[in-house]
């Protein structure tokens, strides 16, 4: 995962989404992004180069194993989820987001580490009544700053935004002891079996191809698309089906082996089958 750093772009997948169907990503920085923002609709230039440089870094960088994924995708929700998956794992904000927010409220029932209910209460809506199960904005941005010394009020509301671009949250706007308060909460998300599996193996595949299934787990592709326990076994068991994993018995638990060859060699056995 990068390290925390402000950003100013938000999800742009349909611009994004041209980008790659239509450049190679062959060419160096500065003229692949020159090449991007011919592309964009915006009437600023300034705008379309610095869009058009977001979209490069978060995309377009080796191995080209990512772009084929994309283009071999054939409905727009996997295409979605791919382009949030190297999203947030390039602006790393989304990705500590739903790792240590979202993921143990939503998912773990549990309070975000450094809190209890009283301090969470009153940092998530300003009150310690109950009230629906909602993270709130000013959450988002209080532990931003409280827990990782993060200040930029904007980069935590565009990495909120890029989250419910992408389908994983919803917003809504309560009204809580006389005051209105924005919050998020999950939005049913199927994922594709095949999205999963090459997040899994761009996580892991290159610093070993056999994982402790704990780490499985917890991993950020677990994290980063708010997954139950119960979903990702369900995904395993299927990929274990098609033969792209293998389940190892070790003294210390049981491992996941990842199959493929490569990250190449994985997109061409995903390809034509990349849908919900």
């Amino acid at each position: 995962m990068s390290e925390l750093a402000t950003f100013g772009q938000e999800l742009y997948f349909e611009e994004s989404m041209k980008a790659i169907e239509t450049l190679s990503g062959a060419q160096d920085g500065e003229r692949l992004s020159a090449a991007i923002a011919e592309l964009l609709p915006h009437p600023s230039n300034a705008t379309r180069l610095r869009v058009a440089s977001k979209i490069s870094q978060r995309f377009f960088r080796p191995p080209d194993a990512f772009l084929a994924m994309v283009r071999t995708a054939r409905d727009e929700a996997s295409k979605r989820d791919l382009l949030y998956w190297r999203t947030a794992r390039t602006d790393g904000i989304i990705a500590s987001l739903a790792a240590q927010v979202f993921y143990p409220y939503f998912v773990l029932c549990e309070l975000p580490q450094g809190y209890d209910d009283s301090t969470f209460r009153l940092a998530n809506t300003s009150t310690l009544f109950s009230v629906d199960r909602i993270i709130s904005r000013d959450f988002a941005i209080t532990y931003a700053r409280e827990m990782w010394g993060f200040d930029s009020v904007r980069t935590v509301i565009l990495a909120l935004r890029i989250m419910r671009q992408a389908g994983l949250l919803e917003s809504v706007l309560l009204e809580v002891m006389g005051r209105h308060v924005l919050g998020y909460y999950p939005k049913p998300h199927p994922m594709s079996v095949e999205v999963f599996a090459y997040c899994l193996y761009e996580e892991f595949f290159d610093e070993s191809p056999t994982v402790a299934l704990d780490r499985i787990y917890n991993a950020d592709c677990v994290k980063c698309f708010l997954l139950l326990p119960y979903q990702v076994d369900s995904i395993l068991k299927e990929l274990q089906e098609r033969g792209l994993v293998t389940t190892v018995a070790y003294p210390g638990g049981r491992h996941i082996r990842l199959n493929a060859e490569d990250m190449e060699q994985l997109v061409i056995l995903l390809s034509g089958n990349v849908e919900r």
